[in-house]
């Protein structure tokens, strides 16, 4: 097992933690070791996320959803920001005690929480730190909206369909937004066949993450659990409201902001500043939409540890 050393450094105006990680004795060993307990997270992610609305990140990246490899390299991205590769070691008995808690809808940073635990050295049990760390949302039954909110997509282009895989991943426990419908003009024979293929298989963005299947009869089709109704109008006058339920318009590679800000290559000269910004203009500016969306719809997740 791979074992961590800490060590203390103090900054201008706090004491900075630092972990400076032993080499393991056998790579392999501690590889399958750590690639053991990566999968034995998963079932936990999924509980949480399915039963609770708990959301669970690494430093921001979700763990909901992601292949054994995915969270493997999420630990590893912790290197990035703390200057140390953070261990399924450290992270496995709060993510299994934090499983095991009665927890209200949240969004919770496993990664920021293990590293915390560890630089606290209280001596204090996994479960016993999370109790008090998440004291106010044990037993918590505030939902993140008082009635779950409807959405109907009126577009069904790249971004369109971007959004809709948003919306449909980010269903949780049903307590939020649900897509329950696109308004899009008929478009000739097996039109259902060849959205529902289309939301499937991205050329740029990947595969669709989960199943899809056609309902011919109903005119809809059913994406991991969510029947989402197809409704046929060639203008938005036209459209028939009462045959689906609310209305979001769309037709408006990767990073789910709408930029990537590059700080290093920041050049200041007096008053003069240039900045480069990298933009996606399709996945992240579905990704803005959607966060647009929720905050209309007034969706609040508490947010652990708070920033």
């Amino acid at each position: 097992m791979a074992r961590f050393l800490t060590t203390h450094a103090t900054g201008q105006d706090k004491n900075v933690t630092q972990q400076k990680r032993e080499r393991p004795e056998d790579y392999f060993s501690d590889w399958k070791a750590r690639e053991a307990l990566a999968e034995g997270m998963i079932p936990l992610v999924g509980k949480l996320y399915r039963h609770n609305n708990v959301k669970t990140f690494i430093y921001g990246r979700s763990l909901v959803g992601q292949s054994v490899l995915t969270l493997m390299k999420s630990h590893r991205f912790v290197r990035q920001v703390e200057k140390n590769e953070l261990s399924e070691f450290e992270t496995y008995p709060l993510m299994k005690a934090l499983a095991e808690l009665d927890l209200g809808p949240a969004h919770i940073d496993i990664g920021r929480l293990a590293v915390e635990y560890m630089a606290a050295g209280s001596g204090e049990s996994a479960a016993q730190f999370l109790q008090t760390k998440l004291s106010d949302l044990i037993g918590s039954k505030e939902q993140p909206l008082a009635q779950p909110q409807d959405v109907v997509l009126y577009g069904f282009g790249r971004i369109g369909r971007l959004l809709a895989r948003l919306l449909i991943e980010k269903v949780g426990a049903g307590d939020a937004l649900r897509l329950r419908a696109i308004v899009v003009r008929k478009g000739g024979d097996n039109d259902l066949l060849k959205r529902t293929s289309l939301l499937r298989r991205d050329s740029v963005h990947g595969s669709f993450k989960g199943t899809i299947r056609i309902d011919e009869e109903h005119g809809s089709f059913v994406a991991n659990g969510n029947e989402i109704k197809v409704i046929y109008a060639n203008g938005s006058d036209q459209i028939d409201y009462t045959a689906s339920p609310e209305v979001v318009s769309s037709d408006f590679v990767g990073s789910r902001h709408a930029c990537i800000f590059d700080a290093q290559s920041t050049i200041a000269n007096g008053k003069n500043v240039v900045l480069y910004y990298w933009y996606d203009n399709e996945f992240g500016y579905a990704c803005q939409v959607s966060r647009v969306l929720e905050q209309m719809a007034g969706v609040r997740y508490p947010v652990y540890p708070s920033a």
